[in-house]
């Protein structure tokens, strides 16, 4: 069955890159510029992981997952972070693996990373 990635990030150059590699591995890959519209996108399509980045403007990474855990039709899709920023980042939060883990998302996953170690730890994540 192919699994379902929702990528939630602002950035519509990235997502795009992402969501070509991805739907190349199999996957059927979703793109959301808008965190609010990606709360409702994940509630409508359930998706087995979701791509979430840190710094969007209206709500941030870490608001819209608490969001996503608070909601019961949500709360148990595994969400991997996203983010380019290294600590700390500009709004005074860490962007950390350490912090994302603690808040229960299964990765944390730098945008500078290679499109193949990308693709092998959202392989690792879903198995």
């Amino acid at each position: 069955m192919t699994k379902t990635v929702l990528i939630i990030d602002d950035n519509k150059d990235l997502d795009e890159i992402y969501a070509t590699k991805l739907k190349a591995e199999g996957f059927n890959a979703v793109t959301v510029s808008d965190p609010e519209e990606g709360l409702r996108q994940a509630q409508k399509l359930k998706p087995d992981l979701i791509l979430l980045d840190i710094v969007m403007p209206k709500i941030n990474g870490y608001d819209l997952f608490l969001k996503l855990k608070e909601n019961p039709k949500t709360k148990d899709i595994k969400t991997v972070f996203i983010s380019a920023y290294v600590n700390p980042a500009p709004w005074g939060q860490v962007a950390d693996k350490q912090y994302a883990l603690r808040i229960g998302a299964q990765g944390f996953l730098r945008k500078e990373m290679s499109l193949d170690d990308f693709i092998l730890e959202i392989k690792k994540i879903l198995s």
